[in-house]
This record gives structure tokens, C-alpha cells and sequence, in this order.
């Protein structure tokens, strides 16, 4: 599945050493994984929120290979697809 999403745009406007930083503190459990939630949380904060829905981004991080039944991915993982 194709998503039009606008990483690369967020990408061009953040340094990559700022980009870790604001995905772990989207974190806001401080797990280590991001959730939906999170990710949502992310997405708002960067102005990006219309962009994808919440059944789309469940579909991107399975296919990330996100796991468990709330869907979680590794911060780590999270900033590797972002790049």
C-alpha cells in the first residue's frame, strides 16, 4: 500500500540530529516503542496530522513490522524509516 506521506519535506526542514531526538520524545511513554498514539502525537506536532489516518498508519507499521496487538515499533525502527 502507497501512502502519500510528506517524510521527505520533514525531513529537508529538521536536521537529522534534531530527528531522533523528536521522535524518541514523542515517546511519551519512554518504552522505547511507538505506538499509534505516538506516532499521531508526532504527526501533530510536525503539522502533518491530515496526512494519514489512524487505519493507515496501523497498515504502514505492520508492514514495518510493527508487532503486538496495539501495533508498537521501536523508536530505533521509527527514525530508520523516517530517513
Amino acid at each position: 500500500m502507497l501512502i502519500n506521506f510528506n517524510v521527505h519535506s520533514y525531513a529537508q526542514e529538521v536536521p537529522s540530529r534534531f530527528q531522533k531526538e523528536l521522535i524518541k520524545a514523542a515517546d511519551k511513554g519512554k518504552s522505547g516503542f511507538m505506538t499509534v498514539e505516538d506516532i499521531q502525537a508526532l504527526l501533530r506536532n510536525i503539522g502533518a496530522e491530515a496526512e494519514i489516518t489512524a487505519e493507515e498508519l496501523e497498515i504502514v507499521l505492520s508492514e514495518a513490522g510493527a508487532t503486538g496487538e496495539q501495533k508498537v515499533l521501536p523508536v530505533e525502527k521509527m527514525v530508520q524509516l523516517l530517513r
